[in-house]
Formats: structure tokens, C-alpha cells, sequence
């Protein structure tokens, strides 16, 4: 991965070089990501655009500190925001809630579940619940 990652640069660096770039043109567009699930997450979001290289971020909207990543965005209109569309909750330690009563989507404690619960309803259950989720 490294190596790809170096030669992609590189052959950025060379392609500049031999006229087929115009000053201002975008070659790489770093994006972060997960804005909204800590503090410490939307501090860094916001460094990397303000300080860093990152012009896009995708926020998660039912994260715990998803209203602090929106005033933070608010203050800073310039920075492109799309939004993580969220079905699972894969950290332990870490878990929200769907924004709908999405039951086919959240375990016994109706917070998300790190994987689909297919086994606990049917196919058609399943979808429902990701289409109110999603909408």
C-alpha cells in the first residue's frame, strides 16, 4: 500500500512537470472522515482543514457529538461535507442509535448493531428498515 501510495505521487509530481497541469489544478482530494463521533474526532476533522490538507468530510449523523461537528462546520462554510450514510456501529465501545425506530437495524439495547441482524427478520424487514434510515 505504501509503495502505491508513493508512486502515486510521484506520477502526480511528473505529470506536473511536463505541461499537462494548469496552476490550480486539483490532483488529489483528501477527504476525512467520521466527523461527529467524538470530540477529539471533530477537533481533527477541523485541523486537517483549517491547518492540513482535507477539503472534504463526511459526517455521521447519529453520532454522540454530531451537534458540535455541525456548529464547527457551520463556522467553516468553505469545507465540503457529505454525509456518511449510517447503518452499523462497529466500534465495542462506541454505539448510537438509528434516527428512526429501524428495529431490524439495532440489537436488544436498540442501538445499532456492528453487523445486519438478517437472522432476526426477514429480507423485506431488513430493507424497510435501511430505506427509513436512509431517507
Amino acid at each position: 500500500m505504501k509503495q502505491q501510495l508513493t508512486l502515486l505521487l510521484l506520477s502526480l509530481g511528473i505529470f506536473s512537470t511536463i505541461g499537462c497541469a494548469q496552476k490550480g489544478d486539483i490532483y488529489l482530494i483528501v477527504r476525512a472522515d467520521d466527523i461527529g463521533i467524538t470530540h477529539t474526532v471533530n477537533q481533527a476533522c477541523m485541523d486537517v482543514y483549517t491547518d492540513g490538507i482535507a477539503r472534504s468530510v463526511e459526517i455521521i449523523v447519529p453520532s454522540p457529538w454530531f451537534e458540535e461537528a455541525v456548529t464547527l462546520l457551520n463556522a467553516n462554510p468553505g469545507y465540503d461535507v457529505g454525509v456518511h450514510l449510517t447503518l452499523t456501529s462497529e466500534w465495542q465501545y462506541l454505539k448510537w442509535r438509528p434516527l428512526t425506530h429501524a428495529a431490524s437495524l439495532t440489537g436488544s439495547e436498540r442501538l445499532f448493531s456492528s453487523v445486519y441482524l438478517e437472522k432476526r427478520c426477514t429480507r423485506r424487514h431488513l430493507f424497510e428498515g435501511i430505506g427509513l434510515e436512509i431517507r
